[in-house]
């Protein structure tokens, strides 16, 4: 399994609250179409006094190997949630990498 990992920034022109819901619900209606998704989780980051984020949330798509991630994004659904990404992100800022999911140790 691997995790198909986003740091997304949201635009300067919105305020967090317009953010929160093109990201996490209209956006994310979207991803939940994607083809050999196996789960998702979208995470805000809390504004905390001294620990200012450099971004506004991280988002996390886990699916079967990279090669049904890059074949999920080139899908139809792949490519409209790519589309939709410029509504409420700073495209530039955003991150995007692969990680290993490791096994879950015991405890």
């Amino acid at each position: 399994m691997v995790r198909y990992i986003v740091l997304v920034k949201r635009r300067a022109d919105l305020d967090r609250e317009t953010f929160l819901r093109l990201w996490t619900q209209d956006h994310a209606a979207l991803i939940g179409r994607l083809p050999w998704l196996r789960r998702y989780q979208f995470g805000p980051t809390l504004p905390v006094p001294g620990y200012e984020p450099l971004y506004d949330g991280i988002g996390q798509l886990w699916f079967d190997s990279v090669e049904a991630a890059l074949a999920a994004f080139q899908s139809p659904a792949g490519q409209a949630a790519r589309a939709d990404t410029p509504r409420f992100a700073d495209t530039e800022a955003v991150r995007r990498f692969f990680a290993e999911d490791p096994a879950p140790r015991p405890g």
